[in-house]
């Protein structure tokens, strides 16, 4: 065996053997004690009752979308919003980018390591949400849920299936009907957006033809924004006086050229409603993609059978024995004194 081939099987091995180790470690830290829900995430009374206390009717909030496999960016944004002022973060959709618990369990980890930062946050449901084992309800809540803070309504409904909003049009009727004249403004939360758009080199997605209850519903009642995501990027579109904001630049693969990772805050006071795009000061770390491939990919694979990781610790630990074996230095045999007779030309 060559000296290149066992130095290669040696380190196969070694990342084998490190790639199991750091797998153990992000799942280790990312795992949840407790329960899965998390104080002051997702949509629950509780975090309703962590929402700042106050009389006046201004407050600022952020949006932002389909953070899913990229922490870094997500936790950036969450302290920038922090440190201007929002009171809470609507997220628009596509927590995660597969909808396995192993997903659910990081992006639960990644919340809690912010500290101060994790402000109450809410969640719509979005298309990589979804999931027969509902995943998404069990740590982030119901898919329909709504809240009321200093006058203002946020209703969340889900729009991913291919009749659009139709289910949760009733929903957000009710809703409407049911605090008509105990608001002064409306937000309605969705993951897709409701308006036509097309990604960079892709088709046209017919969005508004799947909107057209939800569009009934702009005409017929005061709803002052519709929050969404689903194209990473930036969108903005008034309909009527409605506000058609798209919102998808928290950390994955982004849809455009011009598209860059973002959030928006929103001013809402005496003088109306203000929005302004937040662009990300934080990129994605090498760190944080391999943390949470290991994590959220390779860990279930190597782990969710209990032979295939003993088949691959076998493996791998055999592969650095080899490249050791054949790397690792002989000794040599001392030379024969002068004048002796070598071992083939000796007689007897």
């Amino acid at each position: 065996m060559t000296r290149k081939r066992s130095i290669g099987f040696f380190a196969i091995g070694l990342g084998l053997l490190l790639a199991l180790s750091v797998s153990l470690v992000a799942v280790h830290g990312s795992s949840h004690r407790g329960g899965a829900r998390r104080e002051g995430l997702g949509n629950f009374e509780e975090t309703v009752g962590a929402l700042p206390r106050g009389d006046g009717k201004s407050f600022r909030f952020a949006v932002l979308g389909d953070p899913e496999e990229a922490p870094a960016v997500f936790r950036g944004l969450m302290h920038q919003a922090f440190d201007l002022g929002a009171a809470f973060v609507l997220i628009t959709g596509d927590v995660v980018d597969r909808p396995t618990r192993e997903a659910y369990e990081f992006f639960s980890y990644q919340y809690r390591a912010l500290g101060p930062a994790a402000l109450p946050t809410f969640a719509a449901i979005g298309n990589h949400d979804i999931c027969p084992e509902r995943l998404f309800q069990e740590y982030l809540g119901p898919e329909e849920f709504h809240f009321l803070h200093r006058g203002s309504l946020f209703i969340f409904a889900d729009n991913n299936g291919p009749e659009g909003c139709t289910p949760g049009a009733r929903y957000i009727r009710e809703t409407i009907a049911r605090y008509r004249g105990q608001t002064e403004h409306v937000f309605i939360v969705l993951h897709k957006p409701i308006f036509d758009f097309s990604r960079a080199g892709g088709e046209l997605q017919n969005s508004r033809e799947n909107s057209l209850e939800l569009y009934q519903i702009l005409d017929a009642e005061k709803v002052d924004a519709v929050l969404a995501a689903h194209f990473h990027g930036y969108l903005r579109e008034m309909y009527k006086d409605t506000l058609l904001l798209v919102t998808g630049g928290a950390g994955s693969k982004l849809h455009a050229p011009d598209a860059f990772f973002h959030m928006v805050l929103v001013d809402v006071g005496p003088d109306g409603i203000h929005d302004r795009i937040v662009r990300a000061e934080a990129g994605n770390s090498i760190w944080d993609r391999v943390s949470y491939r290991l994590a959220v990919k390779v860990h279930p694979f190597l782990f969710g059978a209990p032979h295939r990781a003993l088949a691959v610790l076998l493996a791998a630990a055999a592969l650095v024995v080899i490249g050791l074996g054949a790397v690792a230095p002989r000794r040599s045999r001392p030379a024969a004194p002068a004048g002796a007779p070598s071992v083939a030309g000796a007689g007897w």
